[in-house]
């Protein structure tokens, strides 16, 4: 029986892999898996325009330092020259010094020194052996380079040299030094002095050109080897290349942020930095309109403190203001920083065609692409997915040019009523008056009265539209208009989308303390507060623009309720914050920041893809005409649908009643009589009567429109209330003064 050592635990046996591919995959199973998420062609290669894009960028660069040679290439052949000399003196004493074996000799002389026999025979030896080998290799070059050249140029002087050549081989070879010998290689040597010049003319001599090319090649080598070490060749003035010219790399990058001012990262922590930051693969990408570069910042500096220093990081990186673009990732931590270079300003980036160009229709509930970023890719806007959208800007900076573009956007949801509101009378939204459901111009009392109107049919209409959708069946009924009920029912559910160009021409009607221009300003005021709450749901959208962005303009109960913020150049932070939010300059978010050059630039807060962003609208639609064709697009094609109402398919207003308040008041107090009721009360009872008309009115709206007919609400006793409060009593209602409000409808 054979004894077993139980000391030793045989391991498992290794498992053979069975076949190459198992060979070469063994062991993969602990390592990671493999990233795919990467695309495996780079940007510039997945479209033609992004080809072409690079393509001319790069030819471009190359025609640029092509230039710059050529202009420079005298200059620097001139040095080549002068600097020949020196090369030829270095070419002749590195010559020396490899067939002198110096390293060698130094070796020996140590060893001399030292008295180290042994170790300098041995030494002697491998130089001995080095210096035959190098005197055959130089030897050799120099029969393959002398022979030809003499041959060529003076065959008299190659048979001498060759005769003397061959007599001192042929000594060298004979063993013995006897006349006869000696005999023998003067012999040699005389038959080759007599056939050399023979056979050397059958060598064939190269062109002239060719001589000269190979002297001036030898000229400029020998020139190149004697330049200046480490320095340029031409040494001069350094110039500031153009951006576009210039590739940007991590290490600039990260050079750059270490001099904005971030908290720990420092010029004198440089090393530190850059092995704390992970630039994120492939490093700088290239895209059609410029470079990316996605990084994670060193811990306890995040994405928003190099967005706030923005300016400083364009000085650091020497390029245009309008050329570099920090941003975070929300999808990543807030260190995460991507910056985009671009190769030109935002505002002087060519923009790619705006898909809606091509006049086909669209649907508003789903996003439309309305403006470009700075990588000149478009930033979409669902306008019936988020409730109403304001727009300010001061006067010629394309806050009235990107509303053109809008309402063309609108126009081509043939479902779509457009309403337009110009307060100014400018004439930028006239392309769309042939196809707009209802268009107001100007801002006289006619005008202010009849935008009023248009209002309190809007406000009828939301009501209108609430019974419906109330009533809808089970399968159908939905707490908003959708755009699948817009279709099914076109007539009672089409989106609306009023346009309002200037609305401080009627928010801020007339003059101040005038009491029939402020019942106006109110009931203005009231209505587009009431619809900016609750018209969404019955897809009614209102687009409200000013160049007076002011508290008083837009109140907070109306801009509360536009999620859509638009900023172009504005004059100051008051009216900055106005329109894109509390603080929103502090934190980064400033339309003042645009300039002279930076028409149709704007600061978009509420997008469908980044909370608040650098926008630019589509240049293109500057040019009235093109907001004329597209306009006689989208009306053909209403019209080839059936799908022009109002004004646009020449039906009549509707007609217009004119109802007093103080009728109506006597009409709730008599039916049922009572003797007086509260504010609240009466405002309650007149909304039930006539929704449209009074449903806006608020208590203190109530009793100003009360004194300016004459009835001064004081305290009364209202019995179904059983308590004192501010109210009217019927008995003065007799001695007010008439005061007519025009109302849409019967």
């Amino acid at each position: 029986m054979t004894d077993i050592d139980m000391t030793k635990s045989p391991g498992p046996e290794p498992v053979r892999p069975r076949t190459v591919l198992d060979a070469v995959t063994a062991g993969r199973g602990s390592r990671p898996a493999l990233d795919t998420s990467a695309p495996i062609r780079p940007e510039w290669l997945r479209t033609w325009d992004t080809f072409a894009a690079t393509a001319g960028r790069t030819g471009r660069r190359a025609a640029y330092r092509t230039g710059r040679f050529l202009l420079h290439l005298p200059a620097l052949l001139a040095l080549l020259v002068v600097y020949s000399p020196r090369g030829l003196g270095r070419v002749v004493a590195l010559l020396a010094r490899y067939l002198y074996d110096y390293d060698s000799a130094q070796v020996r002389h140590a060893h001399a020194g030292n008295t180290e026999t042994a170790e300098y025979v041995k030494a002697q030896n491998v130089r001995k052996a080095n210096l035959n080998a190098r005197w055959m290799v130089a030897g050799s070059v120099i029969v393959v380079v002398l022979v030809p050249t003499l041959a060529w140029t003076f065959p008299a002087a190659l048979a001498v040299v060759l005769a003397v050549a061959a007599f001192v081989w042929t000594v060298k070879l004979i063993p013995g030094k006897e006349m006869w010998e000696l005999g023998v290689a003067a012999g040699v040597a005389v038959a080759v002095w007599w056939f050399t010049p023979a056979l050397a003319a059958r060598i064939p001599a190269p062109p002239v050109w060719a001589i000269l090319a190979g002297a001036v090649l030898a000229v400029l080598a020998l020139g190149w080897i004697g330049r200046p070490v480490g320095k340029a060749l031409a040494p001069g003035r350094k110039y500031a290349v153009p951006a576009e010219l210039v590739k940007p790399t991590a290490d600039m990058v990260v050079d750059a942020l270490c001099r904005i001012g971030l908290p720990g990262m420092t010029l004198n922590a440089a090393d530190r930095v850059r092995d704390e930051v992970r630039i994120v693969a492939p490093g700088v990408a290239t895209s059609a309109h410029g470079y990316t570069l996605e990084m994670e910042l060193p811990p306890g500096v995040t994405a928003e403190m190099v967005v706030g220093k923005r300016g400083p990081l364009a000085g650091a990186l020497r390029r245009d203001l309008g050329c570099v673009w920090p941003s975070g990732n929300e999808d990543r931590h807030p260190g995460y920083l991507r910056l985009f270079l671009s190769h030109k300003p935002m505002n002087k980036a060519v923009q790619p065609p705006w898909p809606l160009a091509a006049g086909k229709p669209v649907d508003i509930f789903e996003p439309l692409p309305l403006f470009t970023d700075e990588e000149m890719r478009w930033v979409s806007l669902t306008l019936a997915g988020t409730p109403h959208l304001a727009v300010g800007g001061a006067s010629g900076f394309g806050k009235s040019v990107w509303l053109r573009q809008l309402s063309c956007a609108v126009a081509f949801d043939l479902r779509v009523r457009i309403v337009v509101i110009d307060g100014k009378r400018s004439g930028d939204l006239d392309h769309v008056r042939k196809l707009a459901h209802a268009f107001h111009e100007g801002a006289d009392p006619d005008d202010v009265e009849a935008v009023a109107g248009e209002l309190r049919g809007l406000v009828a209409e939301y009501l209108k539209r609430s019974k419906f959708l109330s009533a809808l069946p089970a399968e159908e009924r939905s707490p908003k208009v959708t755009s699948a009920l817009a279709t099914k029912y076109p007539e009672r559910l089409s989106p609306i989308v009023v346009f309002y160009d200037e609305v401080q021409e009627g928010t801020q009607y007339g003059v101040k303390g005038n009491r029939e221009d402020k019942a106006i300003r109110d009931e203005i005021t009231g209505q587009l507060t009431r619809l900016s709450r609750v018209g969404r749901s019955a897809g009614i959208y209102l687009v409200l623009a000013s160049q007076r962005p002011e508290a008083d303009v837009i109140p907070s109960s109306i801009m509360g309720n536009c999620s859509i913020r638009v900023a172009f150049k504005v004059s100051d932070q008051t009216h900055n914050d106005q329109i894109l939010g509390t603080s929103a300059r502090k934190n980064g978010i400033d339309a003042t920041m645009f300039g002279t050059r930076d028409k149709g630039m704007a600061w978009l807060k509420g997008g469908d893809d980044v909370d608040a962003q650098v926008v630019r609208s589509w240049s293109e639609m500057v040019d009235v005409a093109v907001a004329v064709e597209l306009a006689d697009k989208a009306f053909e094609l209403r019209r080839a649908a059936g799908m022009l109402t109002g004004q646009a398919a020449g039906e009549a207003p509707e007609p217009v009643l004119e109802v007093d308040l103080l009728d109506d008041v006597r009409d709730v107090m008599d039916h049922p009589p009572v003797p007086a009721m509260h504010l609240g009360e009466l405002r309650e009872a007149l909304s039930a009567l006539r929704p449209a008309t009074w449903g806006h009115l608020d208590n203190d709206a109530l009793g100003g429109m009360l004194r300016q007919a004459g009835v001064e609400p004081r305290t009364v006793w209202s019995r179904t209330a059983n308590k004192s409060g501010k109210g009217v009593k019927r008995e003065w209602l007799n001695d007010g003064e008439a005061t007519v409000h025009p109302i849409s409808g019967a």
